[in-house]
């Protein structure tokens, strides 16, 4: 029987290449061309292949966005970094249930970190152990799928990781970009707390990183500039 495809398949399949880029949903995504990513390798996060369907990958733990590609787009599933399990509060999604295209998506295991920020630094040390060892593990985030994006890119041989739309920004009270057709799947405003989370387990990550060589950088496409993550 044939196997499903995990992320340990796919093990420095960038390394010449050495920068990905991660792309979230924020507002700053408006500030891009529509074929920003065309050459580039990148990662988006949950809905953003509404916005940027030609980037790389993209990646979710929830189960809504490959039920939609399902039945909107299957040949997207080939795009996609699929956590296990995919759930959505109690609704869970087995990888069966895409049929046919069950074998199309890469697949990762995370970790039950449950927003604690004394879970996730428990883990990480560990987790950043296995990455650089280059040993399967469950992957860990921090309130966002961001931070399995970031491990996964240096599972993949990316030294330099660049995120964009990821920095938890607001415009017009909106935490999503509003040029992309992304609001009718982002209809609620992020919540500081959570987002406050995001930017601590990104800089734990590139901190936990740094010392192997490993840079994690912010874009500004309105300044057109790179900022370490420190």
């Amino acid at each position: 029987m044939t196997k499903l495809k995990f992320v340990e398949d796919f093990r420095d399949q960038y390394k010449k290449k050495k920068e990905i880029w991660i792309f979230g949903a924020g507002p700053n995504l408006d500030r891009l061309s529509d074929d920003f990513f065309d050459d580039k390798i990148s990662i988006g996060i949950n809905w953003t292949f509404i916005a940027f369907p030609k980037c790389s990958h993209f990646i979710t733990t929830h189960t809504e966005p490959p039920k939609y590609l399902l039945e909107k787009q299957p040949t997207l599933l080939k795009k996609c970094i699929l956590g296990l399990p995919l759930a959505t509060g109690s609704r869970h999604l087995e990888p069966d249930a895409l049929g046919k295209y069950k074998m199309d998506p890469i697949y990762f295991y995370w970790q039950w970190i449950q927003g604690k920020s004394g879970v996730f630094q428990e883990y990480l040390g560990s987790t950043i152990k296995q990455i650089m060892a280059k040993k399967p593990c469950k992957y860990i985030c921090f309130r966002t799928n961001i931070h399995y994006a970031i491990q996964i890119a240096i599972v993949f041989g990316a030294k330099r990781i660049i995120l964009v739309g990821c920095d938890a920004e607001e415009s017009d009270g909106k935490t999503h970009a509003q040029d992309r057709d992304l609001s009718s799947f982002y209809k609620k405003r992020q919540k500081i707390p959570s987002r406050m989370k995001w930017e601590k387990g990104t800089k734990l990550l590139a901190n936990g990183f740094k010392p192997h060589g490993i840079k994690i950088f912010k874009y500004s496409p309105e300044e057109q500039k790179y900022a370490e993550v420190i």
